[in-house]
């Protein structure tokens, strides 16, 4: 398990459990450089240790990227657009948001699962959403 940072930042309980397994090698101050495969599958990556800048190859099975818990939604937030305690965007199930003519879709959202392919589907829907809109008007909004 790596981290860029000098903690994990994710709920204290999952994190406690994650850490007590002996599956798992916790690498605080360390980034992903490189995956390296066969051209199929994957079979290493190259880390480096932020604070020594040593660079070391791990054989690995698999990689699961995750960036970022926070959503980042400053410029939504300029815009009067209504957040939630989380600081998601809270859209209706058309992604319209609390400013009329602003939609948005994706992680930074309020939907339930923040996933890629979630998201993509969201983006999709966001457009319809707006080609309906643009076309037929609006019927309501949030």
């Amino acid at each position: 398990l790596l981290e860029i940072s000098d903690n994990f930042r994710a709920d204290e309980i999952l994190r406690e459990k994650v850490l007590k397994s002996e599956k798992v090698i916790p690498l605080l101050k360390h980034k992903v450089l490189e995956a390296k495969g066969d051209g199929l599958f994957l079979k290493s990556i190259a880390v480096e240790n932020l604070e020594t800048k040593q660079k070391y190859e791990l054989e690995v099975e698999g990689l699961f990227v995750e960036i970022g818990l926070e959503p980042n939604t400053k410029l939504a937030e300029k815009l009067g657009v209504l957040l939630t305690s989380r600081g998601e965007i809270i859209i209706d199930c058309n992604n319209r948001t609390s400013e009329r003519g602003i939609y948005a879709a994706g992680d930074c959202t309020n939907i339930f699962a923040k996933q890629i392919i979630t998201a993509a589907g969201e983006g999709a829907k966001a457009l319809l959403s707006i080609y309906h809109d643009l076309t037929y008007g609006i019927s309501s909004w949030i």
